[in-house]
């Protein structure tokens, strides 16, 4: 992978995983950020030299429907679930 090909693709993932992070909703957040994760490794494990265009342009149109989403779930934000609510004590 060539350096301006390296940067682009490092550029791409940690928006995307930034972008990820600004969902309101747990189930939403983690599931974006492992769905980048899992399509991210397996470009890499593929083995090709040169990461393909294809997947360049995917996750360009992946990052814009994660912040548009990410935009419209903060919108209509739910209440937090019990597993994100900081400060209270665990089940026994």
């Amino acid at each position: 992978m060539a350096a301006s090909e390296a940067k682009v693709f490092l550029s791409l993932y940690r928006q995307l995983l930034r972008e990820s992070g600004k969902f309101s909703s747990y189930n939403f957040r983690n599931y974006f950020v492992r769905r980048v994760r899992d399509d991210f490794r397996s470009e890499l494990a593929s083995g090709k030299p040169v990461v393909r265009e294809e997947f360049l342009v995917s996750a360009r149109d992946m990052l814009a429907l994660v912040q548009r989403q990410a935009a419209v779930g903060n919108m209509y934000a739910a209440p937090k679930m019990v597993l994100e609510k900081a400060g209270q004590a665990t089940p026994k």
